[in-house]
């Protein structure tokens, strides 16, 4: 809640603000899914919200957008759901964010979609900063496609704080990264 105070849309109305701390732990995928990887969906009806709804750089805990999403997919019965901009560029996971990890001519590269429709946690930018340590080129798109990460040798992965770094497995059914090897996301 927004805190003591009347009812209504005006925050003007409220008193003070109150805080709520949760302290839980979370244990959202078991060990052996690190190693194989999870299965995901992407959403196609509901999109990521843009900073025009509630801007997704903005921690404000309203997950609506992404329980729909994640509805959306239910029927696949995967762990995930990847969401799309509304021009149908990837944004994030409904949770998590998301990272292709490739060699480009030679270079070990790690891709991302940009910020704009994704929340800029701590994981990503740690992951972002410990590649750019480790030598790969990093790069932010506003272009990726559902097809992009699907395809020889492309690593797929999600990040978050509960999750830490998880492979992906499937999208939509397809594999990624052939055989499921994942020297790349490994090394990070």
């Amino acid at each position: 809640g927004r805190g003591m105070g009347y009812l209504g849309v005006g925050p003007f109305k409220c008193i003070a603000p109150t805080v709520y701390i949760i302290a839980a732990s979370v244990l959202l995928y078991p060990k052996q899914q690190y190693l194989e990887g999870i299965d995901i969906a992407i959403a196609r009806k509901i999109r990521r919200n843009d900073e025009s709804h509630i801007d997704p750089n903005v921690k404000t805990c309203n997950y609506l957008n992404n329980v729909l999403a994640h509805l959306e997919t239910r029927s696949y019965q995967v762990a995930e759901t990847l969401m799309l901009t509304n021009d149908g560029f990837l944004a994030e996971a409904t949770t998590d964010n998301l990272f292709i990890a490739q060699y480009e001519n030679g270079t070990p590269t790690l891709i991302y979609p940009k910020a704009e429709y994704a929340l800029v946690g701590l994981t990503r930018n740690t992951v972002i900063k410990i590649a750019r340590q480790l030598g790969f080129v990093t790069r932010e798109s506003s272009t990726l496609l559902p097809h992009d990460l699907v395809g020889p040798n492309r690593e797929v992965f999600i990040t978050g704080t509960a999750c830490g770094i998880m492979p992906i497995k499937t999208i939509d059914g397809m594999n990624t990264a052939a055989g499921g090897q994942r020297p790349l996301s490994d090394k990070l």
